[in-house]
């Protein structure tokens, strides 16, 4: 018998739960979202499920050791609960409901003509919004919008009580698929702000708010029955941004699955040159209170003063504070402080750090780490204008071989080299079109990694031309332009 088919179309902003104790009752109904602490230690967050031990949440649903729950249902032994439903002996209960022995496992009537219930599907695509800039200004463009897909995020079934019952995750669509759920019982589907992997390829990333300890964001739909046939549950992360009052009027549920989206694009590439490539646990900080002003130990207040990679944790914090700058949309600064975190796992940094422009003398080190940032956020994003929006958003052109002054000093001579190296567009001095294999192969090689020699465009020119003699004459034409010159 065909099954009906309903569709529950979910629009969701995204909220944050308080922080609960663990194996806590979280969760439960309403539209909103809500996000669970994450702290690596293999307990239970906050949505109410169970520790790894088997012993219950607050829910009262049995542990793994077949005890009974709190609401009187058997236990594993077989033993009658406190409603009299009858034990698996297949004796009747005080109700007088047959034990297991009049039904057969596969729905088909018992000896008493009952039936087992039809499983069904709980299915749906999520969806966030991701702002274009105004080519004009640089500036966000609220009203160009692209609805895209939440890709490889984990997905997770919660029922009434909290409690995680399975977890799924979107495919490059943005669709998932819970199968085998019981009917007539309410679930809610909730959406992590987390792609992870394990195989061929291993990954873990995370979006949380630093200034609400940590916690991870979620998106998630209302506390709905499962009914008695298939069912459609889309879920739908919007901006919170209303044109027509030029500002945020609801909560800014696309920002977190903006920055996770444009983190796995970056992933993406480097696993189409490396199948093989395994990337090490990253968490991005992201809050409406992160601004551009600084203070001691004020990470967890949000003052983070720009965009930036922390080595130490292995984390990148990100703006946020609409009053002066949100950075969640500009992709290109995410891949370039996603760069730094590839430099500090993956290859090698001796940068310095400090401030730097694409005008300013830099320490060599600093100046090839910030010109490897920007040219890395082109080729990802295959973009070459990099875009800044903020009270005065700014751009320029990745490729453009005019930088002032030029050398190996210069942040913008480095990323003209890199994207030089990388790009099919002949022009100026470049006729290479080497794509990003060469590029990663010689920053993610023992020879560049172990060499005793500073990261700069020197180590690197050299080790791209030992490695990839073909592209010697192609690169010194290139890095002649630039006024640099690297001897074999």
């Amino acid at each position: 018998m065909e099954r009906a088919m309903k569709k529950q179309s979910l629009i969701i902003s995204a909220l944050l739960l308080s922080i609960l104790t663990a194996c806590g009752g979280g969760g439960g109904g309403g539209g909103g979202t809500g996000s669970g602490t994450d702290d690596d230690t293999g307990g239970a967050v906050d949505d109410g499920s169970s520790g790894d031990d088997g012993s219950s949440g607050d829910d009262g649903s049995s542990g793994d050791d077949g005890s009974s729950g709190d609401d009187g249902s058997s236990g594993d032994d077989g033993s009658s609960g406190d409603d009299g439903s009858s034990g698996d002996d297949g004796s009747s209960g005080d109700d007088g409901s047959s034990g297991d022995d009049g039904s057969g496992d596969d729905g088909s009537s018992g000896d008493d003509g009952s039936t087992d219930p039809v499983l069904v599907t709980i299915s749906g695509t999520v969806t966030f919004e991701m702002v274009q800039h105004d080519t004009s200004t640089n500036d966000l463009d609220f009203s160009n919008i692209d609805v895209m897909p939440v890709r490889f995020a984990v997905v997770q079934l919660i029922d009434g009580d909290g409690a995680v019952v399975d977890t799924a995750s979107t495919d490059e669509l943005g669709e998932y698929s819970f199968s085998d759920v019981a009917p007539e019982t309410e679930y809610l589907v909730r959406v992590r702000a987390e792609t992870k992997s394990s195989g061929t390829n291993n990954w873990d990333v995370r979006v949380a708010d630093n200034t609400q300890e940590n916690a991870l964001y979620v998106l998630q739909g209302s506390l709905v029955s499962s009914g008695s046939a298939d069912s459609v549950r889309d879920l739908h992360a919007a901006t919170g941004y209303s044109v027509a009052q030029d500002a945020y009027t609801d909560q800014r549920a696309a920002a977190p699955f903006a920055i996770l989206d444009t983190i796995f694009e970056s992933m993406s590439k480097l696993i189409a040159v490396d199948a093989d490539i395994d990337f090490p646990a990253l968490v991005t900080y992201w809050s409406e209170n992160n601004r551009p002003e600084y203070q001691a130990d004020g990470l967890a207040d949000g003052y983070i003063s720009t965009t930036f990679f922390r080595g130490s944790e292995n984390a990148i914090y990100v703006l946020g504070d609409a009053d002066t700058d949100t950075d969640e949309f500009d992709s290109h600064i995410i891949v370039h402080e996603w760069g730094h975190y590839f430099e500090a796992n993956i290859s090698r940094s001796d940068s310095i750090g400090g401030s730097h422009s694409l005008g300013a003398y830099l320490d060599m080190r600093l100046a090839f780490g910030e010109g490897f940032g920007n040219a890395l956020s082109a080729i990802i994003l295959d973009d070459s204008i990099y875009r800044d929006s903020n009270i005065s958003s700014f751009s320029f052109d990745v490729e453009d071989n005019g930088n002032t002054p030029r050398g190996w000093f210069n942040e913008g001579s480095v990323q003209t080299i890199l994207y030089d190296i990388y790009d099919d567009e002949a022009d100026y001095q470049d006729d290479v079109s080497a794509g990003l294999a060469p590029i990663y192969e010689v920053l993610s090689s023992q020879a560049y990694t172990d060499s005793s020699l500073f990261t700069s465009i020197h180590l690197f020119v050299h080790r791209l031309k030992t490695d990839f003699p073909e592209l010697a004459e192609g690169v010194d034409a290139i890095i002649d332009n630039q006024r640099i010159t690297v001897d074999d």
